[in-house]
């Protein structure tokens, strides 16, 4: 009931606002995480995509790319696809990660045929545990920044970088790692290496703080 009551709302100010929508995301990483089954996630979606009928508003759903390869009956049941992408995660050696990226964008864009796709996730710590060959460091931090975006631009490739701000709370549910994903300290401070690493497009700011959500 929460979940449809969440669908409800979106849908709700989808209609309110349908100029100022383009899409919207029923769910993320449930299947990863084994929240939902394939079953029911795709009832979610046939839902949300009836409760939508007569908009323009196209319904996707995010989950790490390898899950999403592994489903394609959740791809055909999406307007458009978004796929997380993270190196660090999978144990990549930081000059090893943005080709593992390539290739991984490469296989999934075989099988979504003519559907929008956007990385909807993607990032490295600046802190925390190594996983396999991964480092997290500022320095990989921000090299894996810069040589994304540069790959991003040149392919074309629409993306949301995970994350604006650190944000603490994370470390309780993925380690001290989950700390430390901004471009910007919780202070606002731009990271060491991200100025380059954004071509000088940002600056110092003051983040706004939210408290995390209860699920």
């Amino acid at each position: 009931e929460g979940n449809l009551e969440a669908i409800r709302t979106l849908v709700a100010v989808a209609r309110r606002h349908p100029d100022n929508i383009d899409a919207i995301i029923i769910g993320s990483e449930n299947l990863l995480r084994q929240e939902l089954t394939v079953e029911q996630l795709q009832a979610y979606l046939r839902h949300a995509r009836r409760e939508l009928a007569g908009l323009k508003v196209k319904v996707g759903y995010a989950d790490s790319h390898d899950m999403l390869k592994r489903h394609p009956q959740i791809i055909s049941e999406v307007d458009i696809v978004f796929a997380n992408f993270y190196p660090y995660w999978e144990g990549y050696a930081i000059e090893d990660s943005l080709p593992a990226v390539q290739r991984a964008w490469q296989e999934l864009l075989a099988i979504t045929g003519d559907k929008p796709v956007a990385i909807s996730e993607t990032g490295w710590p600046s802190c925390g545990n190594a996983v396999g060959k991964a480092i997290p460091s500022p320095e990989n931090s921000a090299r894996y920044l810069r040589e994304f975006r540069q790959w991003a631009q040149r392919e074309h490739v629409r993306y949301f970088y995970f994350s604006a701000f650190d944000a603490s709370w994370k470390a309780e549910h993925e380690g001290p790692q989950g700390a430390c994903w901004g471009l910007f300290d919780e202070n606002g401070a731009l990271k060491k290496g991200m100025t380059e690493a954004l071509n000088g497009a940002a600056t110092n700011t003051r983040p706004i703080h939210l408290q995390p959500a209860d699920h």
